[in-house]
């Protein structure tokens, strides 16, 4: 679908939707208790939508309801596939968890998916027991069980989701792991998956995040689970009231491990007029100066903050651009072509983004079927001449459904 973005200047509140990441890890969490559990304001985002549809086809029961969910144990067998959609996480999360049970599992996906590289897992899940196969480095992956304790060495230089997945699964097998990781990006995640066992009831130890063990069996204990507000859809918002009004941000937690909670150092690199109070962050229009920011274990900040940039007076640099390659699309390049389009002063460099801070005309862009590219170009469009109108908005379901809603709530057209 197509959508037309109008200049404005916004001002208003909105609530944060709930976390994908964090509900992606207590989906898994829950169907790993074996018992009666609850996720309490979940996410129903496409991504959230997998993550229970693997749930379920492994065996547990689902009572959705419109703010929580309730898991039960199911009497069923696994289905011999495990459709992941378009979820990254999903697909390198699930081969260890699915692999706990002895049945073959094919775990697939679609669009952009197939392009994910996952050969990563492979080495790894062999070392701990399990037949393991996948399509050379890509989607289909096919696991048989049972995963074992064990030792393995985890390559974490292009995502951590893989680790994730082995940090869930191990603790239910009998024995002492030791995961030896290298080259971790994105340490907040791992923080954010152990901090959530943690509440489950799971112990791991590590090293400053390089050497893991995990001793089990260790039970997951089932609790009513609160998902965090998503701090990585809140930075669309907080760009917005830096750049075009004011915008109060509800439902974040302001201690919060995700990664993207980073947006607040950005932004006050920026110079933004930022008003921290208890779960509510709010931003103020105000003169904004480039600035230099390391996204590299933050990557999904690179949309918003290119739209941040190109409203600041002088010059930004944005390192971490090597992390963009192998998301929804290649972001750095899709990030590059679609602002030039709308009148961006951008330039890609392999380990960086420099954007020189200029008006922007606005036009046509095209969202590569990546929901942080066409919420990057809505909020460009605030700022621009013109507008700018979207091909591909629909995208912003795998993260946030209600995103053009919440924005469109706050506009003031004059």
């Amino acid at each position: 679908m197509k959508k037309f973005i109008a200049p404005t200047q916004i001002n208003g509140i909105v609530a944060a939707p709930a976390s994908k990441s964090d509900m992606l890890r207590a989906a898994a969490a829950a169907y790993l208790t074996g018992k009666t559990c609850e996720i309490v304001h979940p996410s129903f985002c496409d991504d959230a939508k997998a993550a229970l549809g693997i749930v379920s086809a492994l065996g547990t029961q689902l009572d959705l309801r419109s703010d929580n969910i309730l898991f039960s144990p199911g009497n069923l067998k696994p289905e011999p596939v495990l459709d992941c959609g378009e979820s990254g996480l999903c697909i390198r999360m699930f081969p260890s968890i699915a692999a706990l049970r002895p049945e073959t599992m094919t775990l697939t996906g679609r669009g952009s998916l197939i392009s994910r590289p996952l050969d990563m897992i492979v080495q790894p899940l062999r070392e701990l027991g399990v037949v393991c196969q996948t399509n050379n480095g890509f989607a289909p992956i096919t696991v048989t069980g049972p995963l074992q304790a064990g030792k393995a060495v985890v390559d974490a230089s292009v995502t951590s989701q893989f680790l994730t997945g082995l940090l869930m699964a191990l603790p239910l097998c009998q024995g002492t792991s030791e995961i030896i990781v290298k080259n971790l990006k994105s340490t907040p995640y791992i923080a954010m998956t152990l901090h959530l066992l943690e509440q489950f009831g799971i112990l791991v130890e590590h090293e400053q995040y390089e050497h893991f063990l995990i001793h089990g069996p260790q039970p997951y204990h089932p609790l009513s689970y609160s998902v965090e507000g998503d701090w990585s859809g809140a930075a669309f918002l907080l760009v917005a009231g830096a750049i075009a009004g004011n915008v109060s941000v509800t439902n974040l937690k302001l201690d919060s491990l995700q990664a993207d909670r980073a947006i607040l150092d950005a932004l006050a690199r920026c110079g933004a007029d930022l008003t921290l109070e208890e779960s509510r962050v709010s931003a103020h229009q105000g003169t904004l100066y480039g600035f230099e920011f390391d996204a590299v274990d933050c990557p999904d900040l690179f949309p918003p903050l290119v739209a941040l940039a190109c409203a600041c007076k002088g010059k930004t640099v944005i390192y971490g651009a090597q992390r963009l390659k192998v998301k929804e699309s290649d972001r750095g390049i899709a990030l590059l072509t679609e602002f030039r389009k709308i009148g961006a002063n951008i330039a890609l460099y392999p380990d960086r983004m420099e954007i020189s801070g200029s008006e922007l005309d606005g036009g046509n862009v095209h969202a590569y079927n990546d929901h942080r590219i066409a919420m990057a170009c809505a909020i460009a469009a605030l700022r621009s001449r013109k507008g700018v109108t979207i091909e591909g908005a629909e995208c912003v379901a795998k993260s946030y459904p209600q995103f053009y809603e919440d924005l469109q709530s706050t506009a003031v057209y004059t």
